[in-house]
């Protein structure tokens, strides 16, 4: 004699619609039967019936949340607001420093600066910047969640982007390696430093970094607006106190 489980079994030959699933249940006689008096088999062929029924509404809307979830990912110009406009541009000569010397850049970067004596064949480059010339490609704020003080604060500075179109890093580099005032260092993939707005930070919440905590700079990542990419929020990425930069 066929069993409830079997007969409703029969009848599942292709996806059904919740409704059908449920007529089917009431038809076969399976919702009269309590399931502690159905044996394993049926207990089995019942379970595989519902899945394979149920699996495509349980994997579709995991595929558009999946997909609505990259659409959702803000654009690189709408992180930041621009404070003040860029005065020196790719392909400009960089000019000497005027003042202190605010950072050091060295390794595979092609620009030319002013007064620097040419660089001979097996020699790494050197450009000596002031401040003035790092903020001359645009200051730029967002605020982000600082990962150290476990609250929101508003950053100001320049986008490494910006920087490595000045420097004109050559396509053969890799990475950058920031070295601080107590010669830490860190190296960051430059394709990441290219494609999200990190910033290279000298003003926290309207006040100038100072020396003695984060200053002269320190390097901001938007890791709250770009949340599904893991790199952003590693904590070694938020080095400070850099006064060098080396591209390899």
């Amino acid at each position: 004699m066929e069993s409830p489980a079997d007969a409703f079994f029969q009848q599942i030959k292709a996806p059904l619609s919740n409704f059908q699933i449920v007529t089917s249940l009431i038809s076969t006689g399976i919702l009269e039967t309590a399931p502690s008096h159905l044996d394993w088999g049926d207990r089995l062929k019942l379970f595989h019936a519902l899945f394979m029924n149920y699996r495509p509404l349980l994997v579709m809307p995991a595929i558009v949340y999946m997909v609505a979830g990259c659409t959702d990912q803000p654009s690189f110009e709408s992180i930041y607001t621009e404070v003040t406009p860029a005065t020196l541009q790719p392909g400009d000569t960089i000019p000497s420093p005027k003042a202190e010397t605010f950072l050091t850049v060295t390794g595979l970067v092609e620009a030319q600066q002013q007064g620097a004596s040419p660089t001979t064949q097996g020699t790494t480059p050197t450009l000596e910047l002031d401040q003035a010339t790092v903020n001359a490609v645009g200051l730029v704020e967002y605020s982000t969640q600082d990962p150290f003080e476990l609250k929101e604060a508003t950053f100001r500075g320049v986008l490494m982007r910006d920087l490595l179109e000045l420097w004109q890093v050559s396509p053969e580099a890799t990475h950058l390696t920031f070295t601080a005032l107590n010669d830490y260092q860190v190296k960051i993939p430059i394709e990441l430093l290219r494609n999200y707005p990190i910033m290279l930070a000298q003003f926290q919440n309207g006040e100038p970094m100072q020396a003695d905590y984060r200053g002269p700079a320190m390097l901001i990542t938007p890791h709250t607006q770009f949340k599904s990419v893991k790199e952003l929020a590693q904590l070694e990425y938020w080095i400070w106190q850099i006064v060098k930069v080396h591209a390899e």
